[in-house]
């Protein structure tokens, strides 16, 4: 029997409709988990209502996982997506918190090793054996920054020349390398790294170069301040032991 066009606009009316009531379940991070943290962010912090969002939103994702096993392949496709999906979100929103009051001047090594482009690959095998830094900023015999030596570069020259390749031959050229000037926040800074594909960005004064952020730097800043921020807040929220006078 074909279906008459009535027929078929119906159908597809009342599959956008249950579409769009789906997508309404407070699953974070669907349209109905947004909504839901939207809620929560008017009577306490963003960072809390996110992390509760993100909850709820697996328990969802367990009960369409536990409804899917029946053999409805898609059901757990989204339970998959609700899941995964929202523990990303919540990183983010987690580093965001963290980095957004600290700029990237305060965030420099000064004590960050720099090598040269006269000098040979051997030389950062050393510095990487006896430091914890693995990516390196690039100077010329002028003392003038002309690039980066990544970690992925530097496994790569070691792959095809050995030690006895050259860093010139193997660093990024300082006009392929992000720049961000030293007040910028660390939020700002590890967006334009995940826009750019870049693992580091020079941080430059008006043309001077201040030194490198490395993706490894800013990682390390998110486990360490984001512990702190977190003992702030929880010391914030817990009431008072004080007595009475």
């Amino acid at each position: 029997m074909t279906p008459s066009l009535d027929g078929l606009l119906v159908y597809l009316a009342v599959t956008n409709l249950a579409l769009g009531l789906f997508n309404l379940l407070p699953a974070f991070p669907m349209d109905g988990g947004r909504v839901l943290r939207s809620l929560l962010a008017m009577a306490m912090p963003y960072v809390r209502a996110t992390r509760i969002a993100v909850m709820v939103g697996r328990l969802m994702a367990i009960l369409m996982a536990f409804l899917g096993l029946g053999g409805n392949i898609m059901l757990l496709l989204i339970a998959f997506f609700v899941y995964i999906g929202g523990r990303g979100e919540l990183e983010a929103v987690e580093s965001r918190y963290v980095l957004k009051d600290i700029r990237a001047r305060q965030a420099l090594n000064r004590e960050a090793h720099q090598v040269y482009t006269s000098e040979s690959i051997d030389k950062v095998v050393d510095l990487i054996m006896t430091t914890y830094q693995a990516d390196f900023p690039v100077f010329d015999l002028g003392s003038n920054f002309v690039g980066v030596l990544t970690r992925p570069h530097l496994v790569g020259i070691l792959r095809t020349q050995g030690r006895e390749g050259r860093i010139v031959d193997s660093m990024i050229p300082a006009q392929n390398v992000p720049v961000v000037d030293p007040e910028t926040t660390l939020a700002d800074v590890w967006d334009r790294m995940m826009e750019e594909h870049s693992r580091v960005v020079a941080v430059k004064e008006q043309g001077r170069f201040l030194g490198l952020l490395t993706l490894d730097d800013i990682s390390e800043l998110i486990q360490v301040m984001g512990a702190t921020k977190e003992r702030e807040n929880t010391r914030a929220t817990q009431p008072s032991t004080g007595s009475a006078i």
